[in-house]
């Protein structure tokens, strides 16, 4: 699209370039007084005529001053002229800088495809690392890991390469263990241990640092509320018992 474009504007300029030339020529073959050396420069060829109507629309030189010798040839001529300049500033640039902008948009929706597909491969990539990782570390092939094994196979330096390069720093072996655990049994399951690592890869995020500040919210109402319904219960039984006072006197 951007080429034709820029085809369609060297066509206009053409186009209008022999027109303005011929109409020059014309009058120089007919006139037999002084010829305007500027006429010649701007307009005393196809090539020159090309250049100036190039120039006229990108800044190259004033406008008016390569119209002033058309003045002179005719006003149809220069009244040509400035419709060429106006057609081509508000209208074909115009459409040339949608053109470019157009491109630009569809590149960078290229780009981001590009990139999501780039994140997927890394995913892929990070989770049979994870695999290869787990694979490594369960040396009896059950299917699970215990925390001897883990203990066991954290000191082997290719497990500490493995770690290293999906960004977990293990330095606690047992909170490590932990952390992954997904219940009170003794063995870590091959999903617990791909999600842990996933979750566990990298620096904590603002949205784990919220999540963390939510759940200690919640965890702190649920207690207060279980506080104030066990004092509740205990000021109902209280107050049903019998004093001291009355059980002396029976």
């Amino acid at each position: 699209e951007v080429m034709w474009a820029g085809v369609f504007l060297l066509l206009i300029m053409y186009v209008f370039s022999l027109a303005l030339t011929q109409g020059v020529v014309g009058h120089l073959a007919s006139s037999n007084s002084d010829v305007n050396p500027a006429m010649i420069r701007y307009w005393g060829g196809i090539g020159s005529a090309m250049s100036t109507c190039f120039m006229a629309v990108t800044g190259g030189i004033s406008w008016e001053v390569a119209s002033d010798p058309l003045f002179e040839v005719s006003q149809i001529w220069w009244w040509l002229f400035v419709t060429y300049v106006g057609f081509t500033v508000f209208a074909v640039l115009n459409v040339m800088t949608g053109v470019f902008c157009q491109s630009a948009i569809q590149s960078a929706q290229h780009d981001t495809e590009l990139l999501l597909q780039n994140m997927l491969a890394e995913r892929d990539d990070h989770l049979k690392r994870i695999k290869d990782l787990f694979s490594r570390l369960d040396k009896d092939g059950s299917g699970s890991l215990t925390l001897s094994e883990l203990e066991d196979h954290l000191g082997d330096p290719a497990v500490q390469a493995y770690f290293a390069s999906l960004e977990l720093s293990i330095t606690d072996v047992w909170s490590f263990f932990k952390l992954l655990e997904t219940d009170e049994e003794s063995e870590i399951s091959p999903d617990a241990f791909f999600e842990g690592c996933q979750r566990l890869k990298g620096f904590a995020r603002s949205l784990d640092l919220a999540k963390l500040m939510h759940q200690t919210q919640l965890m702190a109402k649920k207690q207060v509320d279980f506080m104030n319904q066990t004092s509740q219960t205990l000021d109902k039984i209280t107050s049903k018992m019998p004093n001291d006072k009355e059980s002396g006197e029976r």
